[in-house]
């Protein structure tokens, strides 16, 4: 395996820490060439590692899910974990709603793969926990909600701040098994 050079991944975190910061500032009209001097970096040696939109959008979202794999690992199994992951993936879905067309389809397909890969384990738990329902199939159902939670945010001027507390609420109570329902204050207790 070739080690990646540190000024590598030094100056690819720079450009997706700044990237970070402004999506949430200008959402999809963000500028490349002004991502490039956030980040302190020529346009020539910015273009080498994102050559467009698509490029930066699908890196962030690589990096999103990352992170993701990082929480699950540092949460114990309990059962639980599938719904504070699902948390996670809510808030993140509402936020990143406008980018999602900007992913070329590779990118779509790698983001469907890993976080299916990511919620494997945690899915079984929950199931066999009694914190999910038995009938929960982790590829089709799993990319289902996140259907459904784009199509509300898409719908809403504010979502992150009106809609997603209620929306995690409404899936629980139609995702969960028996221990699920006894729960459910537990999760309207979470701040988004």
């Amino acid at each position: 395996m070739i080690k990646e050079r540190a000024d590598v991944k030094r100056n690819r975190n720079a450009i997706i820490d700044v990237a970070l910061k402004m999506f949430k500032e200008k959402g999809p009209d963000f500028s490349l060439v002004g991502l490039a001097k956030q980040s302190g970096l020529s346009r020539m040696t910015f273009y080498r590692y994102f050559p467009d939109k698509s490029a930066v959008i699908g890196a962030v979202f690589c990096y999103n899910l990352e992170q993701l794999e990082k929480i699950s690992r540092t949460f114990s199994a309990d059962g639980l974990l599938f719904f504070e992951l699902l948390k996670i993936v809510v808030k993140q879905r509402i936020q990143y709603n406008l980018f999602v067309p900007y992913l070329n389809e590779e990118d779509s397909t790698e983001t469907g793969r890993k976080l299916i890969e990511v919620f494997k384990d945690p899915v079984a738990v929950a199931k066999e926990a009694g914190y999910l329902r038995a009938d929960f199939d982790l590829r089709t159902d799993l990319l289902l909600l996140l259907t459904m939670i784009a199509s509300v945010s898409a719908n809403f001027p504010d979502p992150m701040k009106t809609n997603a507390s209620r929306i995690f609420t409404f899936l629980i109570g139609g995702l969960g098994g028996e221990k699920t329902h006894k729960d459910i204050q537990f999760f309207e207790d979470i701040a988004f």
